[in-house]
């Protein structure tokens, strides 16, 4: 019985150091699992709470305060996150925190670009609101080249001519006036217009020799013309005027396409010959019918000193069936406006407006535009006004320090407000201006009249002005524009 005791006793405490081992060889920061039947224990309240919610990414919930290396570890993608923007139209939000996820409301940084976009974007539309749709843009017109005219070295050649031109569609031919002292009327080809020197450039065909068209019109010193193709119409409509001529005197008038039977002259509603008679070009039918009364051909002239006008001027007319005209566009003469107020803009008494064309919602105008100083005398700079005249070398005008060639382009739907009363005559403006100066073959600084007149073919959509004195032996040049 006593060995039996003992024994019981023994194996009591080996089951006891059995024990302490295990209780001794467990972590202290380990946690019993409980059984399924016991009640979960109430969670402490921590500020360590929200980690098994944000680390949600890791495989297993973490069950053990974190070392700063793990730390390390989880912040790492953290701070690239952070570092993530997101644009929205009005506002920049930043996404992050460490530990935790948040937005921010900033203001941004190009706040001050965006305005001044905003008023960009306010002057465009603005532009866009004062410019018709249709209108063509300098960017509009390709330079193909040039090309030479017939060779004639009579006096009644085409030398110092071109200050006439009308494309004539049926033969895709020139009507040219040739020398300034006779103003004969000819007809020739268009050969393909080239780049380079002179000699380079191809020369037209004459298909009508120069004829004498003005037999009724009286001898004219320095004749101003202008000739024109009304689609439909047979015939060249013309005009022929003095340079210096205060009158109110007749000067248009009517050719056959064989130039062998004319009518004229007569005069437009009276018009001072300083207003009319220097270009004439074709206007869209539909456009005249709503605006003009049907005067689809346009009339107009710039008197350098600006003594008629202070820029180029428009009328409508129909002389098939009237002599009357409907203003378009006639700028302040200096007598009743000497400073210019109701001009064309940065005018000039040497600028020099010698052609136009109406063009899709565009009406163009090709001269050359007086820079710098202005005077009345010679090119050498030498003055001769009243009451002291001067005498100087060459010929005696309005002269400028320099002058660039130009196309100025305007907006169709200005005429259309004066024709309606909302605008004034005076004040349409070139809305564009192309700089053509370096498309020149001479500029010759002591000659007056530097370019010729405009053609537009309105079906091939090209341009063709002439470059008068630009050839060798001062016959024309005519350079070619297409209009996209």
């Amino acid at each position: 019985m006593r060995y039996a005791i003992i024994i019981l006793i023994m194996l009591i405490a080996i089951v006891g150091c059995e024990e302490q081992e295990i209780i001794e060889s467990r972590p202290v920061d380990a946690v019993d699992i409980p059984s399924e039947d016991a009640a979960e224990p109430e969670a402490p309240v921590t500020e360590d709470e929200p980690l098994e919610e944000e680390f949600e990414y890791l495989e297993e919930p973490i069950n053990e305060i974190p070392s700063e290396e793990m730390i390390d570890e989880i912040e790492e993608p953290l701070e690239v996150e952070e570092q993530t923007v997101y644009e929205e139209p009005e506002r920049i939000i930043t996404r992050g925190g460490t530990g935790g996820s948040g937005s921010q409301e900033t203001e941004p940084e190009e706040e001050e670009e965006e305005e001044e976009t905003e008023e960009e974007e306010e002057a465009e539309e603005e532009t866009e609101e004062t410019v018709s749709s249709d209108v063509i843009q300098p960017s509009d017109l390709t330079y193909l080249g040039a090309f030479r005219v017939p060779d004639d070295m009579d006096d009644m050649g085409y030398e110092w001519g071109g200050t006439a031109i009308a494309y004539y569609p049926e033969h895709e031919s020139l009507f040219m006036t040739g020398h300034e002292w006779y103003q004969r009327v000819g007809e020739f080809s268009i050969p393909e217009p080239k780049m380079g020197g002179v000699g380079n450039l191809n020369t037209a065909n004459e298909l009508q020799q120069r004829t004498d068209v003005r037999e009724a019109w009286d001898y004219l010193e320095i004749p101003r013309a202008a000739l024109a193709y009304v689609p439909g119409h047979v015939g060249l409509y013309m005009a022929f005027a003095q340079h210096l001529d205060f009158e109110t005197t007749s000067n248009h008038g009517w050719t056959s396409i064989t130039l062998d039977d004319s009518k004229g002259p007569y005069s437009i509603g009276g018009l001072w010959n300083y207003l009319t008679s220097d270009y004439m070009f074709v206007i869209p039918p539909a456009w005249a019918d709503e605006h003009a009364d049907g005067r689809s051909l346009a009339t107009g002239r710039y008197r350098d000193g600006g003594q008629a006008s202070q820029g180029p001027t428009i009328f409508a007319i129909s002389p098939w069936d009237d002599h009357d005209y409907v203003t378009l566009l006639r700028y302040s003469d200096h007598a009743s406006d000497p400073t210019a107020v109701n001009s064309l803009n940065d005018y000039s008494h040497a600028d020099e407006w010698s052609g136009g064309a109406w063009i899709d919602g565009t009406v163009v105008f090709v001269g050359f535009k007086g820079k710098g100083n202005t005077w009345y005398g010679y090119y050498d700079g030498t003055v001769s006004e009243e009451p002291d005249y001067q005498e100087g070398p060459g010929e005696r005008g309005w002269w400028a320090d320099n002058w660039d060639a130009e196309i100025i382009l305007y907006d169709v739907s200005d005429f259309e407000s004066v024709v309606a009363g909302d605008m004034e005559a005076y004040e349409p403006q070139p809305y564009a201006v192309l700089d053509i100066s370096d498309r020149m073959y001479k500029f010759p600084d002591n000659e007056i009249r530097k370019l010729g007149s405009v053609a537009w073919d309105a079906e091939g959509r090209r341009l063709f002005v002439a470059e008068h004195l630009g050839d060798e032996d001062d016959r024309p040049i005519v350079h070619v524009w297409s209009v996209g």
